[in-house]
């Protein structure tokens, strides 16, 4: 008599929650896999969208990637642009691309969170991810309005997405959940069907209990331009120290700025954009003779906080209570900072006690 194979249910469809539909295919090509996402669109916090205000397609957050982060490398493809990151010094007005120059601006990118607060483990994990800081490691590629082309688009090939899917509860027994009731109806699982939870920190909480966490924001400006605007040293993209604007991304009829850990800023979205606007204009030596039009995103729970209270109520691995789930995501990898790279990572891993 054949066995019957089980079920793969994966609640969110983010990168991490893609990723582990992905390799379940790959390493089971007759199994059933199902993702089901809450959102209209697949992607979690990596998506594009077309802005009416703005009138040009626009991502969610203008998301970096590191090409020492291999697994994030890798899913962009060969073809794409990784470049130096270099800093500009708004009170010095000169321009640093050492090694050693700005790392508090640098560890405040990677860790959304100054570097003094950060918990040491995660700090030392991503020094051994980059180690030896030669070659290419820390370049970085962004995102161009191309988040859902360049990541989303690839995970979803092939895979069965349910969006528009919220998961509000299930039922257990005997240390199993044999049911997920979503707002669309229930799904009943057979006792050897497996579910992923694959679902951000704050809404897997909501759904099935744990340490709650403490966050950080990151905001992001959307300025429209005529053309693209030029920033000193003819870079793309520019990390900024002395100012309110962290990192500068400009192409064709748009700049995107971001900062992190931002909601010690009491700015109303017009003071921001027109704050950062006039930093903008100072660097390039412009007068700002008038703000563009702008989009500003504000992220309140960008990130888990990444001090070492919050990295302690992380998991240790992707085991739950329940025999039959799982879980993925970027919060769930302790001592990784929260990104791309660690969402993917925790994709791998639940693949090994599948």
């Amino acid at each position: 008599m054949a066995e019957i194979q089980p079920k793969y249910h994966i609640i969110g469809a983010g990168i991490a929650g893609l990723q582990t539909a992905q390799l379940i295919r790959q390493k089971y090509s007759e199994a059933e896999v199902v993702v089901y996402e809450a959102a209209g669109q697949p992607g979690g916090r990596c998506f594009s969208f077309a802005d009416k205000k703005l009138g040009i397609m626009l991502d969610n957050a203008t998301h970096a990637v590191l090409h020492g982060n291999r697994l994030a490398a890798a899913l962009l493809g060969k073809d794409q642009k990784f470049a130096k990151a270099v800093f500009y010094d708004i009170p010095a007005q000169k321009l640093n691309n050492g090694l050693l120059d700005n790392r508090e601006e640098k560890a405040l990118a990677l860790f959304n969170l100054p570097l003094s607060e950060t918990a040491p483990g995660i700090v030392f994990k991503t020094f051994c991810k980059l180690f030896p800081f030669t070659g290419r490691q820390l370049d970085v590629w962004f995102s161009r309005g191309s988040l859902h082309e360049r990541l989303v688009k690839p995970l979803c090939r092939g895979l069965d997405i349910r969006t528009g899917w919220k998961l509000c509860g299930f039922a257990e027994q005997n240390g199993y959940i044999y049911k997920l009731t979503f707002n669309k109806g229930s799904i009943a699982l057979l006792p050897q069907d497996k579910v992923i939870a694959a679902l951000d920190a704050h809404n897997y909480t909501k759904i099935f209990g744990g340490h709650d966490f403490e966050y950080n924001e990151i905001t992001n400006i959307f300025y429209r331009t005529s053309m693209q605007i030029s920033l000193p040293g003819g870079n793309d993209f520019l990390g900024l120290s002395g100012s309110t604007a962290q990192w500068l991304f400009t192409m064709p009829g748009l700049l995107a700025v971001t900062i992190s850990d931002s909601k010690k800023l009491n700015l109303s979205d017009e003071e921001l954009s027109l704050k950062a606007w006039k930093e903008i204009c100072a660097l390039r030596g412009h007068a700002a003779a008038f703000l563009p039009p702008y989009r500003v995103l504000r992220h309140k729970r960008a990130t888990i906080r990444e001090d070492q209270s919050n990295n302690n109520r992380r998991p240790e691995n992707c085991r739950t209570m329940w025999k039959n789930v799982l879980i993925a995501g970027d919060w769930t990898m302790k001592n990784w900072p929260c990104s791309i790279e660690a969402a993917l990572a925790s994709a791998y891993r639940a693949m090994k006690y599948l």
